[in-house]
């Protein structure tokens, strides 16, 4: 089991290309903020595959920032026909985690 704090969770940006490394306690804070979604993939080392957040047991925590965000929000759960506008936030997510990723490491 990871440690909340450790930074060793990586998700992909919008071109497929891994960004982080994120705690969990960071990925919450973010889920919380609604900047993380249901259908991002996560790895960590030891890993075999990259896997939807749902599908992580050891990001429960990140899930349940998600479902509140949602309800404080007023926020429905994605339909079938609000599966692209999900991947499209998605992508946005990605993207803006990974412009923090990119600050925090230094790079512009």
């Amino acid at each position: 089991m990871t440690a909340p704090e450790e930074r060793c969770w990586f998700t992909l940006d919008p071109k497929a290309q891994p960004v982080g490394p994120y705690s969990i306690a960071d990925l919450t804070g973010y889920a919380a903020s609604g900047l993380v979604s249901e259908v991002q993939v996560f790895w960590k080392e030891g890993k075999p595959s990259w896997d939807k957040l749902a599908d992580v047991p050891e990001l429960a925590s990140v899930v349940e920032a998600i479902q509140q965000h949602k309800a404080s929000s007023g926020s429905a759960a994605p339909t079938s026909t609000g599966v692209a506008a999900a991947a499209e936030a998605a992508a946005a997510a990605a993207a803006h985690l990974a412009g923090r990723s990119h600050a925090a490491q230094g790079h512009p």
